[in-house]
């Protein structure tokens, strides 16, 4: 049964719960940038998203612990002594219409959010590696080009790629 306090505590969750999801859509857009610098390659492009990544994702870190805190003021409202596993579902079911809707549509729409950030985070995640094995490849060619050619011994073992210079002076 819905209280007007309680009512109330509903409200100032699902307005915390708001600016949680804005904060979630405005990462989403960082990512989307983070993709297309590493892209284009864009050095300094790509090092202003990640400085902007962490900014929001210490504002979401700080506006979790606020949902916290209003999950917490409903859950002691609605008379939970255990609110240490308090969750949106939970709470949910114990409020009355639309509020409970409400609370539910929000949690969708966190997982929502949540899996967005993941898909793209892994893919901005999988171009890193990439280009950072491209690279890796692309040294390894120059590397062997700029070496000295291997020797071999008669047991198969490399030899010394640079001679000391002793062969030469023997049959020079």
């Amino acid at each position: 049964m819905t209280t007007p306090s309680t009512a109330g505590l509903v409200t100032a969750l699902l307005d915390t719960l708001g600016c949680e999801m804005g904060l979630y859509g405005k990462l989403i857009d960082i990512l989307e940038r983070e993709r297309a610098c590493l892209v284009a390659v864009s050095q300094t492009g790509l090092l202003r998203a990640v400085q902007d990544k962490e900014s929001a994702l210490e504002r979401i870190r700080t506006q979790a612990r606020e949902v916290e805190r209003a999950m917490k003021a409903l859950a002691a409202s609605l008379g939970l002594s255990d609110r240490n596993s308090i969750t949106l579902p939970r709470l949910a079911g114990l409020v009355a219409e639309p509020a409970r809707a409400r609370l539910l549509n929000a949690q969708a729409e966190r997982v929502a959010f949540a899996k967005k950030v993941r898909e793209s985070n892994s893919v901005n995640d999988r171009l890193i590696h990439g280009s950072l094995a491209y690279i890796a490849q692309a040294f390894g060619m120059m590397r062997a080009l700029t070496a000295g050619s291997v020797s071999y011994s008669p047991t198969g073992a490399a030899g010394d790629s640079n001679p000391s210079g002793r062969l030469v002076r023997l049959k020079g």
